[in-house]
């Protein structure tokens, strides 16, 4: 996952938070890789999983929204879930 595709799923224009964004797909990458273990990087579960989760981060650049703490969406962790347990480790 290159920054040109993260920034066309995000429909950013822009080159202001490039570094912002690149920094997300390095820490998303390690988030997923914690919680899941070793994945298929070229997985389109794995790519759609860091998209999601970029998405998420960059969108709710803050712990707590309205009082309440920011966790990620449970789709997205589903989505660690089936990296986890069902995905397919080779690369």
């Amino acid at each position: 996952m290159d920054i040109k595709d993260m920034k066309t799923f995000l429909k950013i224009d822009h080159d202001d938070e490039d570094a912002i964004i690149e920094g997300m797909i390095l820490a998303g990458r390690e988030f997923i890789r914690n919680a899941a273990g070793e994945v298929n990087e070229s997985s389109e579960l794995y790519k759609l999983c860091l998209k999601l989760l970029v998405t998420h981060w960059f969108d709710n650049r803050n712990i707590f929204i309205n009082g309440w703490v920011n966790e990620v969406p449970f789709s997205l962790k589903a989505m660690i879930y089936q990296l986890q347990y069902c995905g397919d480790t080779d690369a």
